[in-house]
């Protein structure tokens, strides 16, 4: 009994890995948007964060992280974000975040994270803000 519900968890993280994706896009001028879609959880997560490692070691001038299409973000997806976010803002400026999903919004406003995010509620207007 057990070994099964081991293979039906193993089965369920699987799942949901090949539905995460992350898409890395490099704009004139050095900014970088990273698009996410999918659940970003304690699976899916160190997926995220050597992305975001990959574009902070080739000097981004500025990173986008577009969550508009992230269904779900618990807080090993939180601690990814505030970790790129210190390196970031060391040396060009606040991690930039699109999303204008309530729920995220309020989440970022309860714990306190919207003080060390720049969000928007459109990539457009990410990018008009300077970052592209």
């Amino acid at each position: 009994m057990q070994d099964e519900l081991g293979h039906a968890v193993a089965r369920s993280a699987r799942r949901r890995l090949l539905e995460f994706s992350v898409d890395v896009e490099r704009l004139d001028g050095g900014t970088y948007v990273v698009d996410v879609v999918g659940e970003l959880d304690s699976y899916s997560a160190p997926r995220l964060e050597q992305e975001l490692s990959c574009v902070l070691a080739d000097e981004a001038t500025g990173v986008v992280v577009d969550l508009s299409q992230c269904s779900f973000i618990d807080s090993t997806g939180l601690r990814v974000l505030v970790g790129t976010s210190k390196r970031l803002t060391s040396y060009v400026g606040p991690l930039v975040l699109v999303s204008s999903d309530r729920t995220l919004r309020k989440l970022l406003e309860v714990t306190g994270l919207a003080a060390v995010f720049e969000t928007h509620p459109t990539r457009a207007d990410a990018l008009a803000d300077g970052r592209g």
